[in-house]
Parts: C-alpha cells; structure tokens; sequence
C-alpha cells in the first residue's frame, strides 16, 4: 500500500495500519480507530464519521499524537480538518474527496492511505528455528449469561464494543466501555489486575455505569472487583477458570451482569 501522498510508510507504519485496519473491519456502522504501537488508543462510533474521530481522539489524545488513525468512511474537508489539527502519522480512509486532500496535503510528512481490504486468513510469525501460523478466531456472539442479572440492551450494547476491542488488543487486554466509544484501555501487561488498574487511571471519562472486558479468563475475583469499584456494571470474559464460580459468585454479590464468549483471542 503506497501513500497518496507524504512520507514514505515505514515499518511500523504498516504495522499499525494493519492492526488498526484489522479492527476497524469490526463495525459497519461509522467508525473511527486511532492505533499506536499496535494497539488502539482510542476507538469511537458514531453518526458519521467526524463524530466517531472526534470520539476516538478524546478518549486519550495524548496517546492519540503521532497516532494512526483508521476510518470506515469517506474523509471529506471538515473531517480533513479535524485530522490536520493535531499530529497524525498515517491518515486512512476508503476514500478522500478532492478538498480534503488538498487539505491534507498542507501537512507534507503525513502519510494519507487509501484503506486496503483486510486479507483474512491465517497470521504468520516467524520465530529461531521455524514459522507459526495461527487462525484468529472471527467475532461471535454465541454468549452465555453466567450470573442471575442479564445484561440490559445498553449494557449488551456497549459489551460488544469492548469485546471487539479487546480481540485487538495486546494480552493482557482490559478494556472500559460505553455503547459508542471506549472509555479506557489497559493493554499488555503481565498481570490483568495490573491492566484493569491501568485502564481506570487512564481513563478520563466517569466510568459509573460502563461495562468492561477482559480477553481471557479472570483466574479470580480481584479484577472484577477493581471494576466494579471503579463503576462498572457489567462484564464480559471468555470464562474457563477453574474458579470460575468464585469470579460468578462476586458478581452476583456486587450486582453485575456476566457473560462468558466460550472463545479468547489472548493477542500476542
């Protein structure tokens, strides 16, 4: 993929138009997917698509600076304009009109990209001594209500954004969520505990009534707990753990929806 105009696309660059392409592919109604170093910093919907970047930068712009940003749309001169306000690596969208490039073209090192079709099919990874391949397994929704509250319709709502997020981001991921945007991510860490921590300190909206996702199992209760403490009213996890009925039982006593997907992504 070659740059309509800018900087030449470095590696990295194409890593993170990959990734943020890759999760952009998850939504059809307008999205935007802001990415850094892999993973998302800031994904958002919305009724078009200046109101989903608008959203996307505002969860952490400060991460957002020197970012990717990916979006489901044509990129007109107002949405040109808001890109062009702020530092941005690679800008990429299905399409551009003529006034929005000659906007964007005021910013010469920022590389524009007309967004490629997702590939599909299995990941490769090189490693000493051979080659893995993996297939990620697609997004469902074959889930299952594990406490004695069901998720309301906003709450399932807002699940299925910060699931789709999380299939996207790197292990440990957990992410905080609303209906439209994300809320706060904690990414790659060693311990979850340790992402839930970081995704509430992050995070600079209130987060009461917000929903979470964790992309494996939750081996035990803490997480949940430092969610809920949080503001958190509902969960989403693979399920698996062999204390599953530890981690069921503390949301039933903090009153929170659960349910179990039966699939991790555990993005490495």
């Amino acid at each position: 993929v070659a740059p309509l105009q800018g900087k030449q696309m470095s590696y990295n660059n194409y890593l993170d138009l990959n990734a943020a392409a890759g999760l952009l592919n998850e939504f059809e109604d307008p999205a935007a997917v802001i990415v850094k170093h892999n993973n998302p910093c800031g994904v958002s919907l919305g009724a078009h698509v200046l109101e989903a970047y608008i959203g996307a930068r505002e969860v952490d712009p400060v991460s957002a600076y020197g970012g990717v940003v990916a979006i489901n749309g044509e990129v007109g001169l107002p949405l040109a304009e808001e890109i062009c306000s702020t530092f941005v690596e690679v800008a990429a969208a299905p399409a551009f009109t003529p006034d929005a490039l000659d906007t964007m073209h005021r910013k010469e090192n920022m590389r524009v990209v007309v967004l490629p079709h997702p590939s599909g099919g299995p990941e490769f990874r090189t490693i000493a001594g051979g080659i893995l391949m993996q297939e990620t397994p697609p997004y469902r929704e074959h889930w299952q209500v594990v406490t004695d509250r069901d998720a309301t319709p906003a709450e399932l709502r807002a699940l299925q954004l910060g699931w789709k997020v999380c299939k996207h981001t790197r292990s440990n991921a957990i992410v905080f969520a609303s209906q439209q945007k994300i809320l706060g991510i904690g990414a790659g860490q060693m311990s979850r505990v340790d992402s839930a921590k970081i995704a509430i300190d992050k995070s600079l909206f209130s987060l009461e009534g917000s929903v979470v996702a964790s992309d494996a199992f939750l081996p035990f209760p803490d997480t949940l707990e430092i969610a809920a403490a949080a503001g958190a009213t509902a969960l989403v996890q693979p399920g698996g753990s062999i204390r599953d009925d530890e981690v069921i039982a503390a949301a039933n006593n903090l009153n929170m929806a659960m349910v179990f997907t039966g699939i991790r992504y555990f993005r490495h």
